[in-house]
């Protein structure tokens, strides 16, 4: 994506296989773009493997989502593998909010993120878990969920973030899900991160969240930034604290109006 005339065009795109990309639409009055990543082929299979590089000239601003969710079924010979690779130049604006992913009974699903941005670069990163249906009606059938994700400004290596979900024991356990379903998380690594900015935003978040049904916490990064991080018992309580902290980032700290996607 390169910064043209005051707004964001497609400097060069190419999809192969299942994945697909919509033609540019605007996300706001900015000059900012949306795309949406489509899978045609209904879901990840046995064996899959997909691979997504991104990469935003100095001052380019790209809001990426995905059409539906993401879902993974059964892998009983191996896995489903996903990677993605992203750029970031100078002043570059990139939001990624994909749905969330389903993992099927008997699913192995390893995703890995390289982020690599320059300081001015902002990102705005969201992800979603939440198990998917099986025959016994029971949750947590799928075998693994592995995401790495690892972050660069410059060439120096600021954050590594990694989730491992190994249902072959009591997830409701401390040290697991602790009773609840689903788990999400938005990274957002931006100048105005500061630890007061951040403390703003966490006291903001923790008035708008309801007493049961809901946990999240909110860390600071060594960069200015944060995770928020999120377990639920619903997708609907997942999106809807997602949706709330990233309108209030977009607001205090972007100076753009809430970012409102149509699927």
């Amino acid at each position: 994506m390169e910064y043209r005339n005051r707004e964001t065009v497609v400097g060069g795109s190419y999809a192969s296989g299942a994945f697909k990309i919509s033609r540019p639409l605007k996300a706001d009055l900015s000059g900012q773009k949306l795309l949406y990543l489509m899978n045609p082929g209904g879901g990840y299979v046995d064996g899959d493997r997909y691979r997504m590089e991104v990469a935003l000239g100095a001052g380019a601003e790209l809001a990426l989502t995905t059409q539906s969710a993401t879902k993974v079924y059964r892998t009983p010979k191996g896995r489903v593998c996903s990677d993605t690779d992203i750029r970031l130049a100078d002043g570059a604006l990139l939001e990624l909010l994909p749905d969330p992913v389903i993992a099927y009974e008997d699913a192995v699903y390893f995703q890995q993120t390289t982020i690599r941005m320059e300081a001015g670069a902002c990102l705005i990163l969201a992800d979603a878990w939440t198990p998917g249906w099986s025959p016994s009606g029971r949750s947590f059938r799928y075998r693994r969920i592995d995401s790495l994700t690892e972050l660069y400004v410059g060439e120096e290596l600021q954050l590594v973030d990694r989730l491992c979900l190994r249902p072959d024991g009591e997830m409701a356990e401390i040290g697991e899900l602790e009773g609840y379903t689903h788990y999400g998380s938005l990274l957002v690594v931006h100048q105005k991160g500061t630890q007061e900015a951040v403390d703003e935003l966490y006291e903001g978040l923790r008035n708008a969240v309801p007493a049961e049904g809901i946990r999240f916490g909110l860390t600071s990064l060594a960069l200015p930034g944060f995770i928020l991080r999120i377990m639920a018992r619903s997708t609907e309580d997942l999106q809807r604290l997602t949706a709330i902290c990233h309108d209030e980032v977009r607001k205090r700290w972007l100076g753009k109006p809430p970012l409102r996607i149509r699927k």
